[in-house]
């Protein structure tokens, strides 16, 4: 029962990690690419040839799309943990509920608690 208990503490605060860490990610990228935009700062420079055809503005797209990557996924962060303890609050609803009890007859089925 302990090793469970602090399992899910471990676990616990590795999704808080995790949240912050996305969070935190997202919140640099998002400000980085909005002075790259103002002219404040550089964008990425980074050249792709695919055979004979050089991609000139590759670091420009790349970092538009981590970006947007990254702010989506955080997001997307408060919706997973309000369904995270949603799941946990009906799994422990239904562990505390008393067994049904299944009472069959000729046409119908009928499920009583106890």
């Amino acid at each position: 029962m302990r090793f469970t208990r602090f399992m899910h503490q471990v676990l616990t605060g590795l999704q808080s990690a995790a949240i912050i860490t996305v969070g935190t990610g997202a919140t640099v990228l998002l400000a980085y690419t909005v002075m790259c935009v103002l002219g404040a700062s550089a964008w990425l420079t980074l050249l792709m040839a695919f055979g004979d055809v050089t991609l000139v503005n590759f670091g420009i797209y790349l970092q538009i799309a981590a970006t947007g990557l990254v702010v989506s996924a955080a997001l997307m962060a408060p919706t997973n943990m309000r369904l995270s303890a949603a799941t946990v609050r009906f799994r422990f609803i239904r562990t505390t509920w008393p067994a049904p009890t299944i009472c069959a007859t000729r046409r119908t089925l009928w499920v009583f608690s106890r």
